[in-house]
């Protein structure tokens, strides 16, 4: 039996996937590849946010004079689609779309592991997403803010939006196609 040379094995895959591509754009309609896939699912989370230091009375958030704990919402379509889990005590809260733990095991695709709200950029939709964010207290949470964006508006990648409603300072957020995340959205 004759050895084949792992170099010939990887020309003959590159010829291969080189045929399917050309093939591919071939028969794509005339906006290209891109255009034949239409609207795509992305994700979208909040990285890090600042809320201001008191509520807009001058209270402080906590009884004692403690600070806020806060999460966030989001609301697409009218449903909330997506909500973080919980900073204690911090008026600079960071959350990282990655969430892994012990059920994350059982079920090992991204979408498992990503905590991210999964929404659908629709060019002249005028879809738009709702941002909660919230006081997480034992009786009954206290709203810090909210405010509305059009979805086809949100950059994708990182954005950083300073003051975008009373009571907070900054929020960062990433809008990134589910099928282009990798490694670098769920492990940061």
């Amino acid at each position: 039996m004759r050895r084949v040379s792992p170099l010939f094995a990887l020309t003959g895959l590159l010829a291969l996937a080189a045929a399917g591509a050309a093939l591919a754009l071939r028969d794509a309609p005339a906006g290209g590849v891109a255009a034949a896939q239409g609207p795509r699912a992305h994700y979208l989370y909040v990285s890090e946010l600042e809320v201001d230091a008191r509520k807009p009375d001058g209270s402080a958030w906590d009884v004692g004079g403690g600070l806020p704990d806060p999460k966030v919402e989001i609301h697409w379509r009218g449903v909330q689609v997506f909500e973080s889990a919980t900073k204690q005590d911090t008026l600079v809260a960071h959350w990282s779309a990655a969430s892994l733990g012990l059920d994350t095991l059982r079920d090992a695709s991204k979408d498992a592991v990503v905590r991210a709200a999964r929404v659908v950029p629709e060019p002249g939709s005028g879809a738009v997403v709702t941002f909660r964010v919230l006081d997480a207290d034992l009786v009954a949470d206290d709203e810090v803010a909210s405010w509305t964006v059009r979805l086809e508006d949100l950059p994708r990648g990182k954005s950083v939006v300073r003051a975008p409603a009373a009571g907070i300072r900054y929020v960062a957020y990433e809008l990134v196609p589910c099928d282009e995340a990798g490694l670098d959205l769920v492990l940061k």
